[in-house]
């Protein structure tokens, strides 16, 4: 017998990836857009790209994800996410740059 909140997970679980595939593909195409087309330096391209993406799922996840929580403000909330984010722009940025430049994938 299947939990009562099964489908309300499975529905949220759904929205999730949908935000998330979409925040990818904005990501990617605007790294390959700012890198091909408008020749910006790839670090440069991958930090703005990166930006944009995360600005874009945090507010799609905000208005289709995820409800907002009474116990915690919506600064908190911010701050705990901006903070995430900033560490996922660094490691993306330092992987970027161990590909690029130091492995020569291109």
């Amino acid at each position: 017998m299947r939990n009562a909140l099964t489908k309300p997970v499975i529905q949220q679980f759904y929205k999730f990836a949908v935000v998330g595939i979409l925040s990818f593909a904005v990501d990617w195409a605007l790294l390959i857009a700012l890198t091909e087309l408008f020749h910006v330096d790839y670090l440069v391209s991958t930090s703005i790209s990166f930006i944009v993406s995360v600005a874009l799922n945090y507010a799609l996840s905000l208005k289709f994800v995820f409800p907002h929580r009474d116990d915690m403000s919506r600064k908190r909330e911010f701050t705990i996410f901006a903070i995430l984010s900033a560490i996922g722009l660094g490691l993306t940025d330092v992987l970027m740059f161990v590909g690029v430049t130091v492995l020569n994938i291109a």
